[in-house]
């Protein structure tokens, strides 16, 4: 499916990344708590992401559908909440989807970047096939002790968002990873 066996990763284009957190450098400012470090650090993720970052400085597996990170109301802890597409369970694959023996097809992929998405519903695709796509959701808590401290001057507001998320890259693929792991090694052919 990817080169990577990781769920995400840095594009090699840290100045643009730069410009886009640049642009953005008033959301930063904004920031309201007392440590903004889980603050500073979900903005830094959201900004390299797709749709702001097109293409992303933060790359994902291909089996990485969504991955958002929050700031808990409560207590200001970083919730992750990342979704892979998986496939099918067994019990699921043996079903017909109609009465012409047809099966379910699991999730497609773009046959350039391998990359899994949801058919449109109005694709001339889904005439000719159904699908049953299934996923598994994470949600979890990361912990913020290891992120850079936020303190300095604007000046190195870009280097801190890196940083950043350089480190959730590492805290959040330590818990992914053996996920995506147990998904494709588990992933039976029919």
């Amino acid at each position: 499916m990817t080169t990577t066996s990781h769920a995400f990763w840095a594009d090699g284009n840290c100045a643009r990344y730069g410009a886009y957190v640049r642009q953005r450098e008033h959301l930063f400012a904004e920031m309201w708590r007392d440590d903004p470090t889980a603050e500073f650090a979900a903005l830094a993720w959201r900004i390299a992401r797709s749709p702001i970052m097109a293409p992303p400085y933060l790359r994902s597996h291909g089996r990485v559908l969504t991955a958002e990170l929050h700031v808990s109301r409560s207590d200001g802890a970083l919730i992750a909440v990342v979704e892979l597409a998986t496939s099918q369970p067994e019990a699921l694959r043996r079903l017909l989807c109609d009465e012409e023996g047809r099966w379910w097809s699991d999730w497609p992929s773009d046959s350039w970047t391998g990359r899994l998405y949801e058919p449109e519903v109005t694709e001339e695709d889904l005439v000719h096939r159904s699908y049953l796509l299934t996923s598994a959701k994470a949600v979890f808590t990361v912990a913020t002790t290891s992120l850079p401290a936020v303190a300095g001057s604007p000046l190195q507001l870009e280097d801190l968002a890196r940083n950043s998320v350089a480190e959730l890259v590492r805290l959040v693929n330590r818990v992914v990873d053996p996920l995506l792991d147990a998904i494709e090694n588990g992933r039976s052919s029919r």
